[in-house]
């Protein structure tokens, strides 16, 4: 399904990746994929930086255990609950 096709997931936030998982092995099988992360999960405008780190870096180390390169994940609403 996804051979050599250029992948662009769009995920709500950290975690939400899980719910690819049915289908994630095909997933892998992309050329190339990159990860987007469209907010931060937090429920507040105040958010707590260090929680904030905790969790980018988890999905990192998640997506870079799974073959996905660390260059191609990107955070994109670093001020934004």
């Amino acid at each position: 399904m996804f051979n050599n096709k250029c992948i662009y997931l769009f995920l709500p936030h950290q975690d939400d990746e899980i719910a690819l998982w049915p289908i994630w092995s095909n997933i892998l099988k992309a050329s190339s994929i990159y990860i987007f992360y469209t907010t931060n999960g937090e429920q507040s405008f105040h958010s707590n930086a260090e929680v904030r780190k905790v969790r980018n870096s988890e999905a990192i180390s998640a997506m870079t255990r799974n073959g996905i390169k660390k260059e191609n994940i990107f955070f994109l609403s670093q001020e934004l609950p």
